[in-house]
């Protein structure tokens, strides 16, 4: 899959308001595990490929924001070098809450996830 360029990466992230192109996600989550990594000198060079399957399949509706805060979440609790399913928030691991109550608004996050 060939990588955004930077104007390309520029105008995703100037579209925060606009639901996520499931064809820029890879680009774009790379795009940030590079900038986080230098910005908080940590070591990040690559994210695992379960890791990305994980980000393509994430499915509640978000932005090009939502997924920098991913990466960034990533990066400030993990050592690297490698981003791991280990790094992602426990949103990303599997239909959470939160896309419950936009499906169904009278399922509480317990009901929702099977917890008592």
């Amino acid at each position: 899959m060939p990588g955004m360029n930077g104007i390309e990466v520029l105008r995703a992230i100037r579209q925060t308001d606009k639901d996520l192109r499931k064809e820029d996600i890879a680009a774009l989550a790379n795009h940030f595990l590079r900038r986080f990594s230098l910005e908080m000198n940590k070591n990040f060079v690559a994210i695992a490929d379960d890791a990305l399957e994980k980000l393509l399949a994430y499915e509640c509706p978000g932005n090009v924001r939502e997924l920098a805060n991913i990466i960034e979440r990533a990066i400030v609790l993990g050592d690297g070098p490698q981003l791991t399913l280990h790094h992602l928030p426990p949103v990303c691991s599997a239909r959470s809450p939160r896309m419950f109550r936009k499906t169904c608004p009278t399922m509480t996050p317990s009901i929702a996830t099977g917890a008592n």
